[in-house]
């Protein structure tokens, strides 16, 4: 029993111990993220991330609250919250389909804790950071550490005029309700 015991409390609290470098929450209804973790997986590698867990938060309630708790402990507005999420040495977040080689050019000389958004799948003409507390919109191709200062100030009624924001939103709610009648 006491081996029991123990092997459930080091699962639980193993990734608290020692935890990854990298975490990537994937959204298993994207048909899209499969391929761009795939992309991320192989920079984070070339990169000496050899370190990394990938879960699932649409099939798991638990993996859903350590999504919530993260974007609860970097302030990420909701205008800013993605359809899936990569935390990097638990200081360098990007939701939704930030652009690999943008993440690859930031971590070779990081600035700071830092939160980047980019949720479209398609071809993304800018992405938001959010950088000691203030959220800018920047041109896809400039880099993160370019960023700050250097883009537009973006407020959360602007953000929300994005036709993809609500879209994205009522197909994640929709997906949680029938997982949870699904469940119950």
């Amino acid at each position: 029993m006491l081996r029991k015991i123990g092997a459930i409390l080091l699962i639980l609290f193993f990734p608290y111990v020692f935890p990854a470098s990298a975490l990537i929450y994937e959204n298993g209804g994207c048909g899209h993220c499969g391929p761009y973790v795939e992309g991320l997986v192989q920079m984070l590698e070339k990169n000496g991330y050899k370190d990394y867990v990938v879960k699932d938060f649409m099939e798991d309630a638990e993996v859903r609250k350590e999504v919530m708790a993260i974007q609860d402990r970097f302030s990420v507005p909701l205008q800013m919250q993605g359809h899936m999420l990569v935390l990097l040495e638990d200081k360098y977040l990007f939701e939704g389909h930030v652009p690999v080689g943008l993440i690859e050019s930031y971590l070779k000389n990081p600035k700071e804790q830092v939160v980047v958004t980019q949720d479209s799948m398609d071809k993304a003409q800018s992405y938001l950071m959010l950088m000691n507390g203030k959220v800018e919109t920047c041109p896809i191709d400039q880099p993160i550490a370019k960023c700050e200062g250097h883009g537009a100030s973006v407020d959360g009624f602007a953000i929300l005029q994005n036709p993809l924001i609500p879209i994205g939103l009522l197909v994640l709610g929709a997906a949680v309700l029938l997982y949870s009648i699904r469940v119950n």
